[in-house]
């Protein structure tokens, strides 16, 4: 409802009701199967959308072991490796890891979290992380932590933080 812009009570327009159908649309976890069916009853309208679920989770991955010329272990693990995550919850949140290591001592780690709509009010919670190294010389970190308020449909405003590092 909230994702939409419809409230319980509020008086029907049909301009929000055309909007319904490219909004849901632009979910990437959901569709519509015909257009929103619209009850008027009084001096009431009900509206029912035939929604279905789409699949939006991916998820890809090479894992491989090579030989460490360090002296404190045998093998290394290497590997590019995505996780993708959307809807689990049935609100609309998001979770995205993508971690690399294709060299010895390189990594690359990246993890998202996105919440809208928290406790059914307009209020989300968003948070990036990214870690990049090199060697044990050189490593940045990045970490950006918002509050949304969302809007109607994918519109927000974002009050964020942002913290950056390198050595």
């Amino acid at each position: 409802h909230a994702y939409l812009g419809l409230k319980k009570g509020k008086p029907y327009s049909e301009t929000e009701v055309r909007k319904i159908q490219n909004r849901i649309r632009s979910l990437p976890f959901a569709n519509m199967s015909s257009k929103p069916i619209i009850e008027f009853e009084g001096t009431k309208a009900r509206i029912f959308l035939n929604i279905y679920k789409r699949n939006s989770n991916q998820f890809s991955g090479v894992l491989g072991i090579v030989p460490n010329n360090d002296k404190d272990a045998q093998f290394l693990i290497t590997g590019d490796v995505k996780l993708r995550l959307q809807n689990l919850l049935r609100r609309g949140e998001l979770l995205s890891v993508q971690w690399q290591r294709l060299q010895t001592a390189t990594q690359n780690l990246k993890v998202e979290i996105m919440y809208p709509y928290l406790l059914n009010t307009p209020i989300g919670l968003e948070a990036k992380f990214n870690f990049y190294r090199i060697d044990t010389s050189f490593f940045t970190i990045q970490l950006q932590a918002s509050a949304l308020y969302m809007l109607r449909g994918n519109d927000h405003i974002k009050l964020f933080y942002s913290f950056n590092t390198t050595r």
